[in-house]
């Protein structure tokens, strides 16, 4: 996501409501057949532009804006050409197709004119609507539908309303026998209206007719009672809206017990507790607390041996449970303390204290607890303050222990905790009186490494970090036998690092210095490997003094740690040291003079064979792709993102593929045991279907049913919960994933069509993902929104495939995804940097929630990456690490590495930043070698 080098701001929620109103593929085929049927004619005016001026984000004005986000050139504008500008007839199918493209992409104005347009062009029907064409009927319902979900995406309930109120009359036509339809033309009509009449909800909620909302919403769950586990919480709302407080909580216990997960369910059940104690139900609220605590809720979150994993998005950290329970205790205390149930109310908030006593929960329990003098453990007491930062409260508690209890078998630990508690304040002295307490008095303490590592930390804190790492040292020798003695080397090879950038700092004030740092963190993660090779850290010890000795241009050194890398530890890291010992030279000879990198030696030819090697071992990995790249030239590392894009790399891996859907299904047959699970018996059983059709039982899945029905109302978050739960049923059956990953690409369902489609290829014989039929590859790695991002990456100059990599590490194409920092959109845009960006722009009306539109959340990004680049130097690697991290971060970061971009990814100081880079560039390694340059 980008990194804000301002404030960001909280992401406010998307619009009034937790869905969003997107019109499902499976909707667009359904109209486009109905406005086939109709016959209505052909328009004489080519659609607007993608980019209107009057669409929900208006072009930029001519007004200069103010802004503290440093504004870097204005690239070139290079717009490309409308790719609808053609001399192909305007046919009501293809306005129909634009108008489908535009909400897709969140362009709600220019799809209600299309809408408008399509409506006013269907003849008038008569008075007495017998003689109407069937098809013009049910097409009149398909767009008025469409309508309402248009004006509603845009969060403009009225006219939404208005449409509906059209669509009701029909309905009371079609009851009256004032119309009549065919049975096919009947039953596609009959859907539209009961689907209306959740949108009818919708609308008038969003007008505050709360009462009315909730008889529509009502009337719909009426008729689809599958859905009510979504619908009943609508209900709650708009009675809620309407002060109807026990009517609600009646709705959201309905809501509950019909909801998909667990999760969901304990979140509706915190929901109802909370309305009860609005209206001073504090014994029913206090029972829902009980309810979530100790029935099977909690039990239900966590996967058994046998079942797949849940999403991440599905359930928030169900594996930290202890800290959930502890928060529900100490609200259960509160509701029963108010309800006059003090004993059981004292039992709650004891119970939190020892659930997870560094949880807020424990500490705000502790509090009602001290208020009411209820004795409670010292030591406890003290562990809780010192978790919630509380020090002064701490110390209090561990030396009242102290006093009670001065040779308990936690005294030691006490006296650790004072010290902490002291450090928290800074003060550094008293500190270390105290630790020292604990090495002199309690030397078997469990403390007892804890304390050596806090010791050396306070020496540093003191200004002695030379100190700090003569006592990491000093305990790792003494003591190693200790769980921490790896620990402390790890650490002071850090502070040793630490000291060398500063040195290496060109602004900082350069220290003289007996040994040279370097050489000290060098040592020290030697020692690591030596004394404790089994230690997790000792590969990542090499591995660090390997490139620290790289870097520093000693290269013998470098190589000798290197080879030591993978011979020892040949799992670790073997593509890491391979790369980079084949750019560092062999050992060599004592007396020989220093060495120089093979390239520089004319070693030439051992390199590339190496990195052959290196490429064909792992060539989707990335450095098996940056083996690829060097191979041939003489500045490895340098320039990788122009270098790739001038690659070719198009070369199909199958003999005959010719990228059809055919070719795929002739290849899929042909795996082991798939055959006999395809779709054959359906096939010859029902005239029309193909064996790589979605098989039966899938079709009946109710969790793809009840998917399908959600994402038709509009409710993508809700409908894709729901289809995930029917892709990880069959995630491990390929005849059922392929037709799945269509399906899914049909529902836009990115994620999860790109999720079936590299699962369909693990499965299958291909060893990688370029093995697979570039069919199949192409849904691994699609190209949503082709038209934006050929037009942004022109307008910004930006590759358009590094663009689609982009977006793929960042949300896999879900427009509504959202990260745990708060960012948003299919280029996970943070709320505070879209506010920058909208004003370097010129966007007058925008709104966060305008982040979540594909329309405006590729502009962003595209200009966003632009501007890192040019503020870094026009770097692209850095320019992507500013993305994530910060462009003032990533300049900084690049002043010690540059030109070297491998060296600049692997120096990047944040575990995930890292990775993301690595997982862009193989992404735009495959978007280039699926698509071309």
């Amino acid at each position: 996501m980008p990194g804000n080098p301002l404030t960001s701001e909280p992401a406010p929620p998307c619009f009034r409501r937790r869905g969003r109103f997107h019109l499902p593929a499976s909707f667009s085929i359904l109209l486009l057949l109905a406005l086939l049927l109709s016959g209505c004619g052909d328009r004489r005016a080519a659609p607007a532009s993608v980019l209107p001026a009057t669409a929900t984000l208006p072009a930029p004005t001519a007004r200069a804006a103010t802004s503290t986000l440093d504004r870097p050139a204005a690239p070139p504008s290079s717009p490309a050409a409308n790719p609808r500008a053609t001399a192909e007839p305007v046919t009501a199918a293809s306005l129909l197709d634009e108008a489908a493209y535009l909400h897709q992409i969140g362009d709600y104005s220019q799809e209600q004119r299309l809408l408008q347009t399509l409506l006013a062009d269907l003849p008038t029907e008569p008075a007495q609507g017998r003689q109407t064409p069937p098809s013009r009927t049910q097409t009149r319902a398909a767009i008025l539908y469409r309508l309402a979900l248009a004006y509603l995406a845009a969060d403009d309930p009225q006219p939404a309303l208005d449409a509906l109120e059209q669509l009701r009359r029909m309905g009371d036509a079609l009851a009256a026998g004032e119309i009549n339809l065919p049975s096919t033309n009947g039953e596609t009509v009959a859907q539209i209206l009961i689907n209306s009449l959740f949108l009818r909800g919708e609308a008038l909620a969003g007008v505050d007719r709360s009462t009315e909302a909730a008889a529509a919403y009502r009337a719909f769950v009426a008729q689809r009672p599958q859905l009510s586990g979504v619908v009943e919480e609508r209900i709650a709302d708009a009675l809620l809206a309407a002060d109807e407080r026990l009517q609600a909580a009646d709705a959201l216990r309905r809501a509950a017990a019909a909801a998909i997960t667990a999760d969901e369910e304990v979140r509706l059940l915190e929901r109802l507790a909370a309305v009860l104690e609005g209206i001073g139900r504090w014994d029913e609220a206090a029972s829902i607390y009980d309810e979530i605590l100790f029935g099977p809720l909690f039990e239900r979150a966590e996967p058994g041996p046998d079942q797949a994993a849940p999403a991440s998005d599905n359930i928030p950290a169900y594996r930290e449970a202890s800290i959930y329970r502890a928060g529900y205790l100490h609200r259960a205390g509160m509701a029963y303390a108010a309800a006059g149930e003090e004993v059981t109310a004292i039992l709650r908030w004891s119970m939190a204290l020892t659930e997870n006593p560094a949880s807020d929960a424990a500490y705000l329990s502790l509090i009602q607890l001290v208020n009411r003098d209820v004795p409670v453990d010292p030591f406890l007491r003290g562990e809780i303050y010192l978790s919630a930062n509380a020090y002064a409260p701490a110390i209090s508690a561990f030396e009242h222990f102290l006093e009670k209890s001065p040779h308990a078998a936690r005294a030691g630990e006490a006296w650790l905790g004072i010290a902490r508690s002291l450090m928290g304040l800074e003060r550094w002295p008293d500190a270390r009186l105290a630790v020292d307490r604990v090495l002199t008095d309690f030397p078997n303490c469990v403390c007892f490494g804890e304390a050596w590592l806090a010791r050396a930390h306070i020496a540093s804190a003191e200004g002695a970090p030379a100190e700090g790492r003569r006592l990491y040292r000093t305990f790792a020798a003494a003591h190693p036998d200790d769980p921490l003695a790896p620990q402390a080397l790890w650490l002071s090879a850090l502070s040793a690092l630490e000291a060398d950038t500063q040195l290496r700092t060109p602004a900082a004030p350069v220290p003289r210095v007996a040994v040279d740092p370097f050489d000290e963190a060098a040592a020290d993660l030697l020692r690591l490997a030596d004394v404790f090779p089994g230690n997790p850290r000792a590969a990542d010890g090499l591995a660090v003094a390997a490139i620290g000795a790289f870097e520093r241009g000693r290269y013998q050194y470098a190589a000798n740690l290197f080879e030591r890398l993978l011979s020892e530890y040949p799992h670790s890291q073997p593509d890491f040291a391979t790369y980079w010992l084949r750019r560092a030279p062999p050992a060599h000879g004592a007396g020989k003079p220093a060495a120089r990198p093979r390239h520089a030696q004319g070693e030439v030819r051992q390199a590339r064979a190496l990195w052959h090697a290196l490429a064909a071992r792992a060539p989707e990995a990335f450095y098996g792709v940056l083996a690829a790249l060097d191979v041939d030239t003489a500045q490895p590392g340098q320039n990788l993102v122009p270098r790739m894009a001038r690659m070719d790399m198009t070369v199909p891996a199958l003999p005959g593929d010719d990228g059809s859907r055919a070719f795929a299904e002739d290849w899929l047959r042909g795996l082991e045991g798939l055959a006999r699970t395809q779709n054959t018996a359906a096939a010859t059983a029902r005239a029309g279907v193909e064996p790589w059709d979605l098989p039966q039982n899938v079709i009946d899945d109710p969790d793809l049913v009840r998917g399908e029905q959600l994402l038709e109302l509009g409710l993508r978050a809700e409908g894709l919960q729901l289809l995930q739960r029917t892709y990880f049923r069959y995630d491990n059956d390929p005849a059922a994933l392929y037709p799945l990953m269509l399906h899914f690409a049909k529902l836009d369902a990115n994620k999860l069509s790109i999720t079936a489609a590299h699962r369909l290829i693990k499965l299958s014989p291909a060893a990688r993902i370029a093995a697979a039929p570039l069919f199949i590859q192409r849904f691994a790695y699609p190209r949503h929104y082709a038209r934006l991002v050929g037009k942004q990456a022109g307008e910004f100059e930006i590759a358009p495939q590094l663009l689609y990599g982009l977006i793929f590490q960042e949300s896999h194409f879900e427009p509504a995804a959202r990260s745990y920092a708060g960012a948003r959109g299919l280029m996970q845009v943070l709320p505070g940097t879209g506010w920058e960006i909208a004003r370097n722009l010129n966007y007058p009306n925008y709104s966060t929630e305008l982040l979540d539109f594909p329309i405006v959340s590729i502009r962003f990004g595209a200009y966003y990456l632009r501007w890192a680049r040019d503020l870094i130097g026009g770097n692209d690697i850095a320019a992507l690490a500013g993305y994530n991290a910060g462009p003032r971060k990533a300049r900084y970061w690049l002043s010690g590495t540059a030109p070297d971009d491998a060296l600049f990814i692997y120096r990047v100081p944040y575990y995930d930043t890292r990775r993301y880079l690595q997982g862009i560039l193989v992404c735009f390694a495959h978007y280039l070698r699926i698509y071309g340059g």
